[in-house]
């Protein structure tokens, strides 16, 4: 697996392993499975994610995947929020700030 380091065995049984060139953990499971770390954790305690919906970080932190900075949102709100910068969301991102001068 290229730019990326294992971190820790994670829960279940599986490996975590972080993917460097996008900051999130991923956990894999002997005979293939594999899920990021934050829509684990989130289904750990909520049920399965919804088509349309995606698991963002409160605090923008990729690796803090505890349930309590994880919330679940529409995903044009999730890209929204990025672009715009909307407090209720999060900080604006470098990204969202790139994104949103292209689209200018």
């Amino acid at each position: 697996m290229a730019h990326a380091r294992l971190d820790r065995g994670g829960p279940d049984g599986s490996l975590r392993v972080i993917h460097e060139a996008t900051g999130y953990y991923w956990l894999y499971w002997p005979g293939g499975r594999k899920v990021l770390e934050h829509r684990y954790v989130w289904e750990k305690a909520n049920g399965p994610i919804e088509a349309g919906y995606v698991i963002h970080h409160s605090n923008e932190n990729k690796t803090d995947n505890r349930l309590e900075n994880l919330e679940c949102l529409r995903r044009g709100k999730h890209v929204q929020g990025h672009l715009t910068g909307n407090k209720e969301h999060g900080r604006k991102t470098q990204e969202g700030m790139r994104k949103a001068k292209e689209l200018s």
